[in-house]
């Protein structure tokens, strides 16, 4: 048997959580580079660039490639391990505004 799932929209907390998301992966992308031996001004460069791509992507704000029927991706975050409580946003997420600050957040206090 299924449990029904709620959904909470509440655009701050959600607000903070997809911040909290760009920052993971812009330290995700970042130490990915570095073991890569890529030099830090490249490595910036390319944390940007493929972060904003990434959540232009995820925003919906760039179309997904071969979408076959135009679907597009809502991001919804669990509030509990058996993600039977999400919280959403009434909004198309905005990952992408954060990407830039995010990119250069890590780089300027070392990441993590």
């Amino acid at each position: 048997m299924s449990e029904l799932v709620s959904v909470k929209v509440d655009h701050l907390e959600f607000d903070e959580l997809q911040l909290t998301l760009v920052h993971s992966m812009a330290s995700g992308i970042r130490r990915e580079l570095e073991a890569a031996n890529v030099n830090s001004d490249l490595a910036q460069e390319l944390t940007m660039n493929l972060l904003f791509s990434i959540t232009t992507i995820l925003d919906g704000s760039q179309a997904m490639p071969e979408s076959a029927n135009g679907a597009y991706p809502f991001l919804t975050f669990s509030l509990n391990e058996e993600a039977t409580e999400l919280l959403a946003t009434k909004h198309c997420t905005s990952m992408h505004a954060y990407a830039v600050g995010c990119a250069e957040d890590v780089f300027e206090i070392g990441g993590d």
